[in-house]
């Protein structure tokens, strides 16, 4: 599976979801390595921080 994303694109952004946070990381796909993590609160200033994580 990440032969074939790798060939697609250079980072995935997962998140882990929970009640009173969420936490989202920047993987490269050719190595799976962490490129970069944050974690913020469920609220709405956390969901705009997550938006320009993501859109760095």
């Amino acid at each position: 599976m990440t032969a074939m994303l790798a060939g697609t694109v250079e980072f995935v952004i997962g998140v882990d979801t929970h009640r009173d946070s969420h936490t989202a990381a920047i993987v490269q796909a050719a190595t799976g390595g962490v490129v970069d993590q944050l974690t913020v609160a469920t609220d709405a200033f956390g969901y705009r921080k997550l938006q320009a994580f993501a859109d760095q």
